[in-house]
């Protein structure tokens, strides 16, 4: 099923990639469009025809088709439309992050290994990615950079030579080398000083603090050292434990693993520091002064290891408001996790592809990518996400523990707004007939409705109650969506129904 909207996306994100001919963009265009009417399905059964599945794979063969310009030029074209769409007020969070795609089919041994562990058998690419989203409304708008790559077989495992080799050349400039593409795109599309970098453990590199602070970019990274400071020998950790507590809040921590979900009750601290570089290179680099906002859960549950988020920033950090602006901004960090995941499991399943030669691959799994943002965009469009962190309160106003918001989120404004700005009128009427078995009524209904009804389609029944589907039920009701507005059009046509 062609949608107008899709078409649109499609050809933004390909137009100005340099193929050496039209034909190729149109043909990447149009592989887009398949991706996100069928998402997760193979190449194969998302083309549909003979004509569409001969057209698919002569892109994936094509070598005059770099797959890095078909990045580039899709990055850029993100970044376009988030300049055109953003609201007054609003900021980009660049939110980035490294994930493995692993494969044990025939182009795997051609690929590099996706752990440090000498004895990891699993082989596939490294994928990092730097993922525009709202700070207002949480939404993802895409990639604005990406940054496939292979580690070299011959030197896995060999952690000892890391120090031997220049920061330029080991794979955590990665970082600094992401940061900068999608800089000079924001900068092209006049939102440089709007937009904020987020970052976690991994990236607190030395160096790559002393970039970001050289070149005036703004972030806020998750640290994961007890970086050495000038002030005290306690280092950052000591220097935030000894600040007054600016508020409390309430911070939804996920399940995982072993760990069950909970509301754990944090304090926040704040404070500037001026770091002291690593002993091995403290010679040859200066120090630095950074803001620093610390987030520690208070009377965690027994045998639960107490949270603790300390951010390292050039925010402002002067009032309690804006450490809170701070840590609001990092709670939506988890975005860039759900988008690889959807990217390689719950919505493309990148990871299911197969094909025996890793640039034919990487043809297809970079439209994947925005095929992924796009459709998380349009399921956030229906629901909006909610953040992680709830309520601070300020010791000086409140006293006590702050009060615990309910477990379930109320509806929220763009909830509540009709469905046509997401849906076509035949979507959403098809979609009525199908849950509510009875007649659509004359005025679209809600966003919220939209998305529950598609999840319900996909097999979602709340059990947790938390009125909020994955992106997995929401991606299997929309392919059943796709199907069904798909028969009635063909209905149409051969003139069994009228409209």
């Amino acid at each position: 099923m062609a949608r107008d909207e899709d078409a649109a996306f499609a050809a933004r994100v390909t137009k100005d990639a340099k193929l050496g001919d039209v034909r190729r963009n149109a043909r990447a265009a149009d592989l887009l469009q398949a991706l996100l009417a069928n998402p997760g399905k193979s190449l194969a059964s998302a083309a549909g025809d003979e004509s569409a599945k001969e057209r698919f794979y002569r892109h994936s063969r094509c070598g005059e088709v770099a797959p890095d310009e078909l990045a580039r030029a899709g990055c850029q074209g993100v970044a376009s439309y988030v300049a055109e769409v953003i609201e007054d007020g609003d900021e980009v969070l660049l939110i980035g992050d490294t994930t493995s795609l692993s494969y044990k089919h025939g182009v795997a041994k051609k690929l590099g290994p996706t752990s440090t562990s000498l004895g990891a058998r699993s082989r596939g690419w490294e994928l990092h990615s730097m993922l525009a989203v709202s700070a207002r409304t949480k939404e993802v708008w895409g990639p604005v950079d990406l940054l496939f790559w292979t580690r070299d077989s011959t030197t896995h495992g060999k952690r000892a030579s890391r120090n031997e080799r220049d920061y330029e050349d080991k794979e955590s400039f990665k970082w600094e080398a992401s940061a900068t593409a999608a800089a000079e795109r924001m900068h092209l599309a006049g939102l440089g000083e709007r937009t904020i970098q987020i970052t976690d453990r991994e990236s607190d590199i030395y160096e790559y603090l002393m970039y970001q602070l050289g070149e005036g970019q703004r972030f806020i990274a998750r640290a994961s050292w007890n970086r050495r400071v000038v002030e005290e020998t306690g280092g950052v950790f000591g220097v935030l434990e000894s600040q007054p507590v600016l508020g409390e809040c309430w911070l939804d921590i996920q399940q995982k693993g072993g760990r069950p979900a909970r509301r754990a009750r944090m304090q926040m601290r704040s404070a500037t520091v001026t770091l002291r570089p690593p002993k091995d290179v403290e010679s040859r680099l200066p120090r630095l002064e950074v803001n620093v906002v610390a987030l520690s859960e208070v009377d965690a549950p027994a045998g639960n290891e107490p949270v603790r988020w300390v951010l390292l920033t050039n925010e402002p950090i002067s009032s309690t408001e804006e450490c809170r602006a701070v840590v609001d901004k990092y709670s939506c960090r988890w975005r860039i996790e759900e988008y690889h995941k959807f990217l390689k499991s719950e919505g493309m399943n990148v990871e299911g592809l197969r094909m025996e030669e890793p640039d034919n691959f990487l043809r297809v799994a970079v439209p994947m990518t925005f095929a992924s943002a796009r459709l998380m965009n349009l399921r956030d469009s229906l629901l909006t996400p909610v953040t992680r962190l709830t309520r601070i309160e300020d010791p000086a106003t409140t006293a006590g523990v702050p009060e615990e918001p309910p477990k379930s989120a109320p509806p929220l404004p763009l909830g509540e707004r009709p469905c046509t700005g997401v849906l076509s009128d035949l979507e959403w009427r098809t979609l009525w007939a199908t849950e509510e078995k009875t007649q659509p009524p004359s005025t679209a209904p809600t966003r919220r409705w939209a998305a529950l009804s598609l999840a319900r389609m996909g097999g979602f029944s709340d059990t947790k109650h938390t009125g909020r589907p994955g992106y997995k039920a929401f991606v299997a009701g929309w392919l059943r969506l796709v199907d069904r507005v798909a028969v009635v059009e063909s209905m149409y046509l051969l003139g069994a129904i009228t409209r």
